[in-house]
């Protein structure tokens, strides 16, 4: 399985991020990365012109990422260890996509409402945040998504100021496993959400 996996990441993960809108010359933002199931092929994707900022807390998760990363010779692959908090120490408007996949459950309401106005603080204009939610009471609910159905998880994210503009559902990695699930990516309410997908 762990051999499936690791050509997933160069083959169908590549596949899979290119239906996600990320493009040749994106920056890109993985926020809870773990071993880089996402990071990877969207490192593939953006190319020599774009960049990927894998970010994660757990440091030994990064380690397993960045023995791949050095294996693949990844130079536009940045691995950041951060403490939890959900502050993104980027600039402003900087960044074309966010991807938070597997994550979100992890952090408490107060936190999610932090990261969600820090990602569209660094967002571009016409970027992007692309959410893979995880574990909400359809999905073996844990942590803090325990009382939240899928579409509150949504409604939440919609609250603040971004529009759902597409959803993408394919094979993908979940708990280091395939499965069949949904991604969905939403835009800045300022901006028509459907040009990032009519480019």
């Amino acid at each position: 399985m762990q051999d499936e996996i690791i050509r997933w990441e160069t083959n169908g993960g590549v596949e899979f991020i290119k239906k996600t809108g990320i493009q040749a010359g994106h920056r890109v933002i993985d926020f809870g990365t773990r071993v880089g199931h996402y990071s990877i092929p969207a490192a593939i994707v953006v190319g020599q012109s774009g960049y990927v900022y894998a970010i994660d807390k757990e440091k030994r998760d990064l380690d397993v990422l960045e023995v791949k990363k050095k294996k693949l010779d990844l130079h536009n692959l940045e691995i950041r260890h951060i403490d939890g908090n959900p502050i993104l120490d980027f600039i402003n408007k900087t960044i074309d996509v966010v991807m938070c996949y597997d994550v979100l459950h992890l952090l408490r309401k107060e936190d999610r409402i932090a990261l969600y106005g820090e990602i569209s603080r660094v967002l571009k204009p016409s970027g992007f945040f692309s959410v893979f939610p995880k574990h909400v009471i359809e999905d073996n609910p844990v942590e803090y998504f325990t009382h939240m159905h899928l579409e509150d998880v949504k409604q939440e994210i919609q609250s603040l100021k971004f529009k759902l503009a597409n959803k993408i559902c394919d094979t993908m990695i979940h708990d280091d496993r395939f499965a069949y699930d949904c991604v969905f990516v939403y835009g800045k309410t300022e901006y028509d959400c459907h040009q990032v997908f009519t480019m």
